[in-house]
């Protein structure tokens, strides 16, 4: 798959970013339904760490020590610098891609049903991001 095909599956433009983030794979791996399955409560995860690289308004691309295949569902921690840090938004997404690059992982992921909340918060970090551009 060459570089302007995968560019072609975007939703939308993405945002250079380096952030520490937890992911853990669920164990419910139904992408249409928007709730978590009992088994899936944030207390009972086992949470591992990667660095967030970019981030869109429908997905988000990872560097980690993992493997991760196709269609996988991840819950995923993150903050955002223009977020309150101690409140960091809880994302789930499907892996897309998984790609090993030297002795990590690029993987990308497509975020799944986020909330109206999720969604104001990851625009406002847009903006801010926008403004050193202008």
């Amino acid at each position: 798959m060459t570089n302007q095909s995968l560019t072609e599956k975007r939703c939308s433009e993405r945002v250079l970013i380096r952030r520490p983030v937890k992911f853990t794979p669920l164990k419910h791996t139904d992408a249409s339904d928007r709730r978590l399955s009992p088994n899936d409560t944030l207390e009972h995860q086992q949470w591992n760490s990667a660095n967030l690289i970019d981030l869109s308004d429908c997905g988000m691309g990872l560097i980690c020590d993992r493997v991760a295949q196709p269609n996988e569902c991840w819950l995923i921690s993150l903050t955002l610098p223009t977020y309150d840090n101690d409140s960091p938004l809880i994302l789930r997404a499907k892996v897309i891609r998984s790609e090993k690059i030297r002795q990590q992982y690029l993987i990308g992921l497509e975020m799944l049903h986020p909330s109206a909340h999720d969604l104001i918060v990851i625009h406002d970090f847009f903006r801010y991001h926008q403004r050193f551009f202008a």
